[in-house]
């Protein structure tokens, strides 16, 4: 993956997370799909995962904040040196799912979060998390 496919990647991640997050802020109720399988409803985050930290918003910030200046860090990385080409993919993931979650928490003070599946049906997630995980994958193992 070349340098301006990648920085299209990222930004693809997260437009694609905004406009769900977006379309997810204004619907009202709850959703099931594949025979009560998936469930789409808007809950908000104000921690990190499964709200931990809930009630610290500002340490919740700065952890997020740290976070995404390493992955912006590992970013640049892969780009500058092409012996790193092959984990490109997976940096581009994580710099959309990271940048994502962490415009929401300064913005907004909470991330939405719109989606569960079963059989983790109290665990609702959202697309920047999907991204950082299969990111982080990517990039380990590529």
């Amino acid at each position: 993956m070349n340098c301006p496919v990648t920085f299209l990647t990222a930004a693809a991640g997260f437009a694609a997370d905004r406009v769900l997050k977006h379309f997810a802020s204004r619907t009202e109720g709850k959703r099931s799909y594949l025979k009560d399988k998936v469930t789409v409803k808007k809950t908000t985050n104000k921690g990190f995962a499964m709200n931990k930290c809930e009630g610290r918003r500002g340490l919740v910030v700065a952890v997020s904040v740290v976070a995404f200046l390493a992955v912006v860090f590992l970013f640049g990385i892969t780009l500058k040196d092409d012996k790193y080409r092959s984990k490109r993919p997976g940096a581009a993931l994580l710099l959309a799912g990271a940048l994502g979650n962490c415009y929401d928490r300064i913005r907004h003070g909470v991330v939405i979060d719109y989606i569960s599946v079963a059989p983790l049906k109290r665990i609702f997630f959202n697309l920047a998390d999907v991204l950082i995980a299969l990111g982080s994958l990517l990039y380990a193992f590529l």
